[in-house]
């Protein structure tokens, strides 16, 4: 027996659950040897598992429905409610790691655990992602997903040995909002059949390069595309809708419509033959209502890099994104007509559950469509329709990849086989009257053809089967239509696929590919910086480090954490700074007072934030450091706020770190400082001696240095806990103190509305507060002025449980997240500290960047873009953080809230936070020079270095 005992916390009442465990009836064996259970069928090495599902589940303690998570892959091996073994991991409240235990003992292994109090969950999801991935690291693709509510993902890594890299991202665990990923070491039917088993209503069919434009609740303005608003559609009767006005063509290119930039261009696996005639690019509508019942499939396009083939992408300038149109209506494929769609970025409903199965058999480039393909045919005989979403939910986000040219004769050979597979799906006929019946037919017909090998015919039989035994519902076939359909399929066929088609295809092809609009422009795109861990320690011999920054955040925390792994900093500052003495207390730090007059009075002063950096300035302080004996000690500078200010210490020939804890552009208020400081980070950025970084102190800072730069952002995110660490959260006070900056934000709300709780400014609690004092709150409400701020970060590091405004109620207040863009009042828009007045139009994103929005415009210009990017704010990142929508929903999360656990997360969230901070600041002091010498004259020294002349505009 396995004892898993729970206590719920609004009841105390001790939940005793019991499985059975029973080996006798199924032989295990250890991966890397044949996998299989001793029934008539080997669905381990049926589908390719690599590891034995038996699985070693490592469930959190606090999930509440524990049963149907032992169950969860018994439909699929035949196992019914037995498992091989329990393991009960509560650090991590939402992942199931799906693999085989190195070693059984005996024939029954017994686990008992008992569950902290927590609130109830519910272990079910009915909305589920699917990602197959080859990586070592997942991309941000996962991370967004999970922040939606009420969706759960499986990873599938059949490719690999070893489960993927990767901390999920999730949040308000307190509040019983469930969010989970399952690993499993599998191909993608598998995965498939898991999430299936679990009750999926909707299945998101994905990779790990497909990145959603809005993940954050609420974020997607009204008309805005978004996966839980493409997954509703399921629960309305009828659905207005649009369809190819009288298409006369056995196959439909939905691009014209849906408003592709070129004229020519189409989706992955659409005929080539198809694509020269013209016929299946049909852009005329008519409004048509579908049944929400009769939808299997909703396919998303992909903006930056749309899923066309090579022989597309080397006639078509990409990246391109999707100009979008007035029609918000999806477009449905009419029966009897095909449209590609893939395994990228699909949402599919639960009637057409039966036809996620990917042929194992055909090649890797056109599984997925001939998957669309082959479900198709099938879906017209049941009444089913394919559709596609109006505007891209997702940006196809290739790091890495190269935008090449390329003219594969392999596409015509690959294209006329696609071409001829649905000429045989349009003339295929059967006369089973059930739907499975009818696909295993189809697909036995297909091996008969040559189409698909023996294995997915045998697949194919064990994949209906399991779907039986799951007690899936399959749909009834509508013979009417079906007949209909066929007469249809028939006169469409008479004049498709002349045998003269490959041969002008290919005349056609060879035409195009020698134009003179070919494009060739390459880009190469460098991928995120994520450092793998250190094999050594980085911090044996120490480095010294100078800043001369100007906000008192940044000057605490980067300062305190390199002390505190050994290092030596010095603070050119002029003074101390008696805010935060816990700093001066590592060993390490020096305070130099010894500033020259840059620092001192230009960047000092009042306009500090917006000073210009001129030629005579970085010259100046040239003169003045180039022969001090501290300059001559350092290793490398570092520059947060402004972040510009690095450009000065380019003359001194030592490694620069630019790390941007605010808007890296500030101060370059005109297009040529603009231009000019991106040519210097490009610069430096490729230096070989000596090394430098560019890196980011907030995924928001990182993201838009990125838009312009195409730079390879290395993450230095803010901590701040070598100085707030010696703080211990200990609630003592009633009070929820409220932090906000101005009185707009007040209303006098939060003390009027909220009644059971004692809400009070921290400003009127204390004056001038320490760390000491917040400790004793049981939590913080922050209604925050910008997407990053150091205040929030020390907040965050004391684990203090964070109540924020949600994307919903911060839409309701102006002015919050102002200084997002380098065009506010304050910096570049014309203010009285504006040095210059650049407009966004002059501010052009490098090719390379997946951003569908300029970061500059506001809601009142563009309100897409405005949410789009608000999501990259800290507050919207970090998990364990509460959101309320309004006051009342603020006071019923407060009274749920169980303070205790979300404090207990987020120490670990802040333990993993100095995990990933010292594996990243370690590849940065590996590529620190030591015994590079000062320079002794200006002209001379940007000469070597830079090739230049002159480093500024002015």
């Amino acid at each position: 027996m396995v004892k898993m005992y729970k206590e719920e916390s609004s009841t105390d009442l001790l939940v005793e659950i019991e499985m059975l465990l029973n080996f006798n009836k199924y032989k295990l064996l250890v991966p890397n040897t044949e996998c299989y259970i001793p029934a008539e069928v080997e669905i381990c090495k049926l589908y390719g598992v690599k590891e034995v599902l038996n699985p070693l589940l490592q469930i959190p303690a606090d999930l509440y429905e524990f049963s149907t998570l032992l169950i969860a892959l018994s439909s699929i091996l035949q196992m019914q409610n037995n498992v091989s073994s329990y393991a009960l991991n509560s650090t991590d409240a939402s992942t199931i790691f799906i693999q085989t235990p190195s070693s059984l003992s005996g024939d029954k292994m017994w686990t008992e655990s008992h569950s902290s109090q927590t609130e109830k969950y519910s272990s079910t999801c009915r909305k589920w992602g699917v990602i197959s991935t080859t990586e070592d690291t997942l991309t941000g693709a996962v991370s967004r997903f999970l922040k939606l509510e009420g969706w759960c993902v499986v990873v599938s890594y059949s490719s690999r040995s070893k489960k993927p890299e990767y901390h999920p991202q999730t949040a308000d665990r307190a509040f019983g909002e469930k969010k989970g990923v399952v690993y499993m070491n599998a191909d993608k039917n598998a995965a498939y059949l898991y999430a299936i088993s679990q009750g999926a209503t909707a299945i998101w069919d994905f990779d790990d390069d497909h990145m959603l434009k809005y993940w954050i609740k609420n974020a997607a303005p009204r008309g805005a595309p978004s996966l839980d608003g493409a997954a509703t559609m399921q629960d309305m009767p009828e659905m207005d809708a649009v369809t190819p006005s009288n298409h006369s063509w056995p196959t439909y290119n939905p691009y014209a419509h849906l408003g592709t930039p070129a004229l020519l261009s189409w989706p992955r696996g659409l005929p080539l033959d198809d694509v020269r005639k013209g016929h299946c690019s049909n852009a005329k509508t008519e409004p048509v209502t579908a049944k929400s019942k009769s939808i299997a499939v909703l396919q998303s396009l992909s903006d930056y890099r749309p899923d066309v083939d090579d022989v597309c992408e080397s006639l078509v300038s990409t990246p391109f994104y999707f100009t979008g149109t007035q029609e918000t209506r999806p477009l449905m494929v009419p029966n009897g007509v095909f449209a590609p769609y893939n395994s990228q970025s699909t949402l599919h409903f639960q009637p057409a559950f039966w036809a996620l199965y990917v042929p194992v058999t055909v090649d890797a480039q056109i599984r997925d469509i001939w998957r669309s393909y082959i479900a198709q045919r099938l879906f017209w005989d049941a009444g089913l329709m394919v559709g596609f979403l109006h505007r891209p939910l997702v940006i196809h986000r290739s790091d890495g990849d190269a935008f090449k040219a390329v003219g594969n004769p392999a596409n015509i050979v690959t294209s006329s086989r696609t071409q001829r597979l649905v000429r045989y799906l349009l003339n295929w006929k059967s006369a089973h009257k059930v739907l499975s019946q009818r696909a295993e037919q189809l697909w036995s017909d297909l091996h008969q053809e040559g189409y698909v090998g023996r294995q997915d015919v045998e697949m194919i039989k064990e994949w209906l089967q399991q779907l039986a035994r799951m007690n899936y519902t399959f749909p009834a076939l509508n013979e009417d239509g079906a007949n209909m359909n066929m007469i249809k399929s028939q006169l469409l066929v008479q004049h498709y696929m002349d045998p003269r088609d490959a041969e002008e295809t290919a005349t056609w092809l060879h035409n195009l590919l020698s134009s003179k609009d070919r494009k060739s422009t390459v880009h190469i795109c460098a991928p995120n910086a994520i450092p793998k861990a250190a094999e050594h320690a980085c911090f044996d011999k120490p480095f010294t480090f100078w800043t001369s920054d100007l906000h008192f955040g940044t000057r605490m925390d980067v300062p305190s954490v390199l002390a505190a792994w050994g290092q030596k900093v010095i603070l050119a500052i002029g003074d101390k700074e008696n805010r935060h003495p816990e700093v001066w207390q590592h060993k390490g730090i020096k305070v130099y007072e010894q500033v020259s007059d840059l620092i001192r009075n230009d960047f000092a002063s009042t306009r500090y934030m917006n000073t210009r950096l001129t030629e005579q300035m970085v010259q100046g302080n040239f003169e003045f450091y180039k022969s001090d004996p501290l300059i001559e000690s350092t290793d490398a500078f570092f520059c947060l706020f402004q972040p510009g200010m690095c450009e000065m210490w380019m003359p001194f020939n030592r490694t620069i770190i630019f790390i941007p804890a605010h808007r890296y552009s500030m101060g370059r208020c005109t297009k040529e400082e603009f231009v000019r400081l991106n040519e210097h980070l490009i610069a430096l950025a490729t230096l070989k001696n000596p090394k430098h970084i560019i890196a980011a102190s907030s995924t928001y800072d990182l993201e838009q240095l990125r838009h312009y730069t195409g730079l390879d952002v290395l993450p230095l995110f803010s901590y701040c806990g070598y100085y707030v660490g010696n703080y211990t959260y200990n609630p003592t006070r009633e009070e929820i103190p409220i932090f906000v900056r101005t009185k707009m934000f007040w209303n006098d709300g939060f003390k009027s509305k909220i009644k059971k709780f004692k809400i009070a400014d921290v400003k009127e609690l204390y004056p001038w507060f320490q760390f000491s004092d917040l400790v004793k709150h049981r939590a913080m409400i922050y209604l925050p002025y910008a997407v990053m701020s150091y205040k929030i970060t020390e907040l965050y590091a004391l684990n203090i449980p964070l109540f924020f405004p949600s994307m919903k109620y911060l839409q309701t207040i102006r002015d919050i997240g102002a200084d997002r863009s380098i065009l506010a009042y304050d910096w570049c828009g014309g203010g009285y500290r504006s040095i210059g007045n650049i407009q966004d139009s002059e501010m052009e994103p490098h090719p390379c960047s997946t951003h569908p929005y300029s970061p500059n415009l506001w809601g009142s210009q563009h309100m897409e873009a405005e949410y789009y990017w608000m999501q990259f704010a800290d507050f919207f990142e970090w998990p364990h953080i509460t959101y309320f929508d309004d006051f009342e929903d603020l006071e019923r999360k407060l009274e749920l809230a169980n303070f205790t656990v979300i404090h207990s997360l987020m120490v670990e969230e802040n333990k993993r936070r100095e995990q990933v901070l010292y594996q990243n600041w370690c590849h940065v002091l590996n590529k620190v020079q030591m015994g590079q010498k000062v320079p002794q004259d200006y002209a001379q020294a940007i000469k070597a270095l830079y090739n230049v002349s002159r480093l500024q505009v002015y």
